[in-house]
């Protein structure tokens, strides 16, 4: 006897119902139980493509469209036809702009990281090359923007830059990126208060920032002063400093400048040597300057025991009457026109604890911002000249004292309008100031602006020296543009042409044709914030520039606020001790402080206060007397001896 067992799920409550609900699930609209083919796959591919036919052809004809568009827009960067236009879509969507520029390949070999590791001793001797693999690569290397595909382009830091740009096109906001980013001490020159705004932020939490604004432009008040007659006691200092004020005047439009710029050097050295020896201020020199009878500095000149022999000759050919004294005059007037102004005349008068010590400011990331309009009449160029020498020699000398005899990290000098408020010695600086840790990033507008101040021979140096050349759009001067274009050299092109043959066939011709690797026009028209990088034997690269308002850390600063308020004055009396491994002496270490003020030499330090003058009723101490010289004036002139 078989006994039936009911169904479990029917003995379950609600089981009945979600069986019933299975049911219906499985029936469609119209109460029919859908069909399951047992074919293969692919037939069940077929039914899908053929259910979503219009689907399927609408997208393939948008598509089509796509591409179509994007040849007509973007085209064959091979071809001859509306090759310029193809070349400027090519680097607006980060596509390599055609041949002869550098490729994927090039990119990731010369313009990468690893090079920069490789190469990275020479700038920076004191970082091992296992530190160089963790550091970033701004601690050895300059980040230059990034090219095609997003690749970034990486150049070392001992090249010398010379940048090209037209007025509005970025060259502000990239050097202040590559200021942002330097390891070591940064000097800045400019006619606004950009750079400060830019960069001040994030350098101020890495160093001390300095301020050399004698017009106060924009608001921003100097934090020293500077004395011109400082160190002057030396006549190798003298005659240096006296032709960095007269240098500064020589104009292009003066074909016989040079005569009256030398007999001036020598007449404004001499001044600078006689205030110098008797504790006089730039004030006497420029009395001195614009009078004719005064014979302080001659007095000066033939009595002091440390005087130079043979400078009195220059003064008294000053107060020759005749048209030679009155040329050399002018020069020297024309030299110090800018202690015209009050405000200028008072930052080089420094007070108690108000010098610049050049040995402690390389020490650091530290920063100084050089500030002045750079006007025609009373311009400050001489000054800002005369200052920077004083800085480049400083450097130099600090660094020849290190261990690696270079400054490391190197001093940056960036020259932003270099030909209007600072005409430095730029063609001599480009040339030897790698191989002391000095690296120069001049701009300019264009290659006639450098011909203006430094003549063809000197614009074709600076062209020469500069290991890395970076031009920005909106170049409008034919002859740079052709000069460029001639430089990234030529390629030949395939082209097409179809004709007839006699016997009235169609025939396709092919030739080749040569055009330049970068056409001037596109050179001209470079998108925005891009610019194109030459440099020495490598190929061209176009690269997009990274503005220092993109970075997220200059976001982040903006945000937060200011950075802590940090003393900017240097002590005016000692040197403090400067982060240098010692040398090993048995079993003790003895550090090295560096250069001592003793045997720094005496135009590094600044001077000394003038002593005090006597209490009322006693006499003045007389100074050393010394032999007589052929040249000396007679007893008459007021000689004291």
């Amino acid at each position: 006897m078989h006994h039936h067992r009911p169904r479990r799920h029917l003995r379950q409550p609600g089981a009945i119902h979600r069986h019933h609900r299975a049911g219906q699930q499985r029936q469609d609209q119209g109460g029919r139980l859908p069909h399951h083919s047992a074919g293969p796959p692919i037939h069940h591919a077929a039914e899908w493509l053929i259910h979503h036919r219009i689907e399927l052809l609408i997208a393939l004809g948008v598509l089509l469209l796509f591409a179509i568009a994007v040849r007509l827009v973007i085209g064959n960067p091979r071809g001859a036809r509306h090759r310029v236009r193809v070349l400027r879509w090519r680097i607006r969507l980060y596509l390599r702009p055609g041949p002869g520029y550098a490729n994927i390949v090039e990119l990731m070999v010369r313009w990468s990281r690893l090079r920069a590791v490789r190469i990275g001793r020479r700038s920076r001797p004191s970082v091992p090359w296992w530190a160089r693999l963790v550091l970033p690569v701004t601690f050895y290397a300059v980040r230059l923007g990034r090219a095609h595909l997003g690749r970034r382009v990486i150049a070392g830091m001992e090249d010398q830059a010379l940048v090209i740009a037209a007025p509005r096109q970025g060259k502000s906001g990239w050097l202040a990126d590559r200021i942002i980013d330097h390891p070591g001490a940064a000097m800045t020159t400019s006619t606004r208060t950009d750079l400060y705004a830019n960069t001040a932020a994030l350098r101020g939490r890495r160093g001390v920032l300095h301020v050399f604004n004698p017009e106060g432009i924009g608001g921003l008040a100097s934090t020293f002063r500077w004395n011109p007659v400082a160190g002057c006691d030396q006549p190798a200092v003298t005659l240096q400093r006296a032709a960095s004020f007269t240098a500064a005047t020589e104009s292009r439009a003066m074909h016989d400048m040079a005569f009256w710029i030398g007999k001036a050097s020598s007449v404004l050295a001499s001044l600078l040597h006689a205030a110098a020896l008797d504790g006089r201020t730039m004030n006497d020199v420029y009395q001195w300057a614009h009078g004719t009878g005064d014979a302080a500095p001659e007095q000066i000149l033939a009595a002091h025991p440390a005087a130079a022999e043979g400078w009195l000759g220059p003064i008294r050919e000053l107060r020759r009457p005749g048209r030679t004294a009155d040329s050399i005059r002018m020069t020297v007037t024309r030299a110090l026109s800018w202690y015209a102004d009050p405000a200028v005349a008072a930052a080089t008068s420094p007070g108690p604890d108000e010098g610049f010590d050049v040995a402690e400011f390389v020490s650091g990331v530290n920063t100084l911002y050089l500030i002045g309009t750079g006007r025609e009449e009373a311009s400050i160029a001489p000054l800002f000249r005369a200052f920077a020498e004083y800085v480049h020699a400083g450097a130099a000398y600090t660094g020849s004292l290190q261990p690696h005899h270079r400054l490391d990290a190197p001093l940056l000098l960036a020259l932003d309008e270099v030909t209007q408020i600072c005409p430095v010695p730029l063609p001599l600086w480009m040339a030897d100031s790698a191989g002391k840790g000095i690296v120069i990033v001049a701009v300019c507008h264009g290659l006639a602006q450098l011909e203006a101040r430094w003549d063809k021979p000197g614009a074709q140096a600076i062209w020469d020296t500069a290991g890395i050349k970076v031009i920005l759009g909106g170049v409008s001067d034919p002859a740079t543009l052709d000069r460029l274009s001639r430089l990234c050299g030529d390629i030949a092109l395939r082209t097409h042409s179809r004709t007839r043959t006699e016997d009235g066939r169609r025939a396709r011709t092919r030739h080749y044709q040569h055009v330049r690797v970068l056409p001037p026009e596109l050179l001209r028209t470079l998108p925005e914030w891009h610019a194109l990088i030459l440099r020495t034997n490598l190929s061209p690269v176009i690269v997009r520039l990274r503005m220092a308002w993109r970075r997220h850390d200059y976001h982040h600063a903006r945000q937060t606020g200011p950075p802590p308020q940090r003393s900017a004055q240097i002590p005016t009396t000692d040197h403090p001790p400067r982060p240098l491994s010692g040398p090993v002496t048995g079993n003790e270490t003895v550090p090295d402080n560096g250069p001592g003020a003793d045997s720094l030499p005496r135009w590094l330090n600044p001077p000394a206060p003038p002593p005090l003058p006597p209490p009322p009723g006693e006499n003045p101490p007389r100074r050393p007397r010394r032999p007589r010289r052929p040249w000396d004036p007679p007893a008459d002139t007021g000689d004291d001896r």
